[in-house]
């Protein structure tokens, strides 16, 4: 995502929130496979 943006340098921040959403799109994912009893993958 950051390399869209080569005259910016990458912060912390940005790092952070990226693996937070990913993070949380895995877990919601997870979930989901949870309550409809699908298998993961």
């Amino acid at each position: 995502m950051q390399d869209s943006l080569p005259y910016r340098q990458a912060s912390w921040g940005d790092f952070i929130a990226d693996l937070a959403g990913a993070v949380s799109y895995f877990v919601g994912y997870w979930i989901y496979c949870r309550k409809t009893g699908k298998s993961y993958g």
